[in-house]
């Protein structure tokens, strides 16, 4: 962050502090703070379905078990499925150490994770929805650069052409290029290659790590209402110690009553998961 993102911090923090009735800044304010300064306002008074709500769950548990199984990942530090800044739904992640160059293993996972939420919603519900628009536009665009600026693609090799600019030709916009239509076709060719493979990959660990995604989603549901910290649910999942469908069903069932809802789909959904 700058110094000028830093006071903007300091400032929501405050803020928050000062709305709680409290005459200093606490920890919990900071942590407030930062999530409204990367993430956006949250918009609680916008109105979904319980049908949107699962849908989101399970798409940001998509990317919540992505970013911990996948070794060159940003570890995941919050999930939550109320709708924030213009999404609807925020999955974290906070990386160890500041990085100045990327290596191909981090992008590479990182479109894996990207892709997780439409991954997750296609083995759950089986079909998809619009809500993966803004990974799809993320992972393609990182793609491209990858094949076009950062030398990243066998058959296009060693040659970068740096960012499109754009031309205003009479009413429009055009993209312009200093390479043949040839060119662009193979470095089209390549982009789709890059990411169909890390779709697989995608696809191939959340159906490992199924029990993993439904702990994830289910309780994230219930948490509609708030962020919600994950990382102790994946970590049992990835080391084998899965709690029991009793455990999630009474959590489940304790999340509901707080929050007056009546799912018994999402009840159901647990004794049909293959744990």
């Amino acid at each position: 962050m700058s110094g000028a993102d830093l006071a903007n911090l300091v400032n929501e923090a405050a803020l928050y502090a000062v709305r709680r009735g409290e005459h200093e800044i606490h920890e919990k304010d900071f942590d407030d703070a930062r999530d409204r300064v990367l993430m956006g306002q949250r918009r609680e008074s916008m109105a979904l379905s319980d049908e949107e709500k699962e849908v989101i769950a399970f798409h940001e548990g998509g990317h919540a078990v992505l970013a911990y199984v996948m070794e060159h990942a940003d570890p995941v530090h919050k999930v939550t499925i109320l709708p924030t800044g213009m999404a609807l739904g925020v999955t974290q992640q906070l990386p160890l150490e500041e990085r100045h160059i990327y290596q191909r293993p981090y992008i590479e996972d990182s479109l894996v994770v990207r892709l997780g939420g439409r991954i997750a919603e296609e083995l759950v519900f089986g079909t998809i929805s619009t809500g993966a628009n803004n990974d799809l536009v993320g992972c393609t665009e990182l793609a491209r650069k990858m094949v076009r600026e950062w030398g990243m693609s066998s058959r296009v090799g060693p040659m970068a052409w740096g960012s499109q600019g754009m031309v205003f030709l009479g009413e429009d916009l055009m993209h312009s290029r200093d390479y043949s239509d040839e060119t662009a076709r193979v470095i089209d060719e390549e982009v789709e290659h890059i990411l169909r493979e890390q779709e697989e990959r995608a696809r191939d660990a959340l159906r490992r790590n199924r029990g993993g995604l439904e702990a994830v989603a289910l309780p994230a549901f219930g948490y509609f209402a708030s962020g919600f910290h994950c990382y102790d649910f994946l970590r049992s999942f990835v080391l084998g110690l899965m709690p029991s469908r009793q455990f999630l069903e009474a959590l489940v069932r304790r999340i509901l009553q707080e929050h007056q809802l009546q799912k018994d789909g999402i009840l159901k959904r647990i004794h049909s998961s293959n744990f």
